[in-house]
């Protein structure tokens, strides 16, 4: 089902005009302007179908007229009209049969001086948070040492003061244990 809406500012004149299905016309994401948080600001007229919608959205804009071009009150950028809801079927297959046969770069084997390059100009590059997230995942079900070698081989090279004071501790305790096992036992 798809419908035309109009975004209304507080004293009811439309701010903007457009076309949607599903919640389109009740979020600001991919507007250029954002959406009333009020939802009794927002009006909606249900069509029978995409075009019958797009022709609404473009005599709703003509109508109210655009404020880019000195004609009107909305704040929209174009006249309308244009825009998908998504890919037909004949669309998909097309893009399909595009992609068949593109083999550039799959199964391709870098040489051991590639990567080398490339894993140290990704050396201290900060990552986000999903490429962090999509890394972890890609890790699941491998074992703990293939995962960390290299890490620990690098931190084992260069330890860090926390890292060494640790290993202090450590050394220490296990010479106390040591002697405390040594100790007679009192009966």
């Amino acid at each position: 089902m798809f419908y035309t809406y109009l975004w209304l500012r507080e004293d009811g004149t439309p701010y903007y005009a457009g076309k949607g299905k599903c919640n389109r016309g009740f979020i600001s994401y991919g507007h250029i302007v954002k959406c009333p948080s009020d939802r009794s600001k927002i009006i909606v007229q249900d069509w029978s179908s995409e075009h019958e919608a797009f022709e609404a959205e473009k005599f709703l804009i003509t109508f109210y007229g655009r404020a880019d071009l000195g004609t009107g009150c909305l704040r929209n950028l174009t006249d309308g009209g244009e825009g998908f809801s998504g890919l037909s079927e004949e669309t998909r297959r097309k893009m399909s049969e595009a992609l068949k046969g593109n083999t550039h770069c799959v199964g391709r084997i870098l040489s051991e001086e590639t990567r080398n390059k490339m894993r140290e100009s990704s050396i201290g590059r900060p990552k986000s948070v999903e490429h962090r997230k999509h890394l972890s995942e890609s890790r699941i079900g491998q074992s703990a040492p293939a995962v960390v070698e290299s890490n620990i081989r690098r931190r084992s090279e260069n330890p860090s003061k926390a890292a060494l004071r640790q290993r202090k501790w450590r050394a220490e305790k296990k010479l106390r244990n040591s002697c405390l096992n040594k100790l007679p036992v009192q009966r």
